[in-house]
């Protein structure tokens, strides 16, 4: 599929924006951060676990994403991850109208636990073959890791599933709960 359109877009969701916040955070402020496939193992992590509480909606809520950016957070890059984030904003409403759909919700259902794996399955594999699995293994604080899943869905301008955790209302409340479950030890 990246070869079909000229872009990493086709392989780069919501476990790729950990890793490219991360980074970016890291050129706002000076922190080190690790390698871009360490940290997308989180990312693959995180979202996984998004997904497993996506999975145990039936009647899925519509929340009003963000309306806008965390300017103080963002910097001297604040501008560019707002230009990004204003040309996703019509498509957070279209999705948001899909929701309303239960038959389109329970086709996307229907895809997705076809396709994504489960977060045991993923922290499994990870540690088995001696990957990053922890913020700790990525030398990343609870606290960086925090700040940067919570402002990771403002950096791109197409919707990913962490979008679409914030418009069901899984984001910010559950951040704090799937690092403690998933990717602490």
């Amino acid at each position: 599929a990246m070869t079909l359109v000229g872009t990493s877009a086709p392989a780069s969701g919501g476990e790729h924006l950990l890793s490219h916040t991360l980074d970016m955070m890291s050129s706002v402020d000076g922190v080190a951060h690790d390698l871009h496939g360490r940290q997308v193992g989180l990312g693959t992590l995180f979202s996984s676990a998004i997904y497993d509480r996506i999975f145990q909606i039936d009647n899925p809520p519509s929340h009003n994403p963000p309306i806008m950016i965390d300017s103080t957070f963002w910097g001297r890059l604040a501008e560019s991850v707002r230009q990004q984030y204003d040309q996703k904003k019509p498509m957070l409403q279209i999705l948001r109208g899909k929701l309303t759909d239960n038959e389109t919700w329970r086709a996307f259902l229907d895809a997705c636990r076809d396709q994504v794996r489960s977060p045991d399955q993923i922290k499994s594999c990870l540690r088995t073959a001696g990957a990053a699995h922890t913020f700790k293994d990525i030398g990343c604080s609870r606290e960086r890791l925090r700040d940067a899943i919570l402002h990771m869905h403002e950096i791109r301008k197409r919707p990913t599933v962490i979008d679409l955790a914030w418009i069901l209302g899984i984001l910010p409340h559950a951040a704090e709960d799937i690092i403690d479950q998933w990717l602490t030890a």
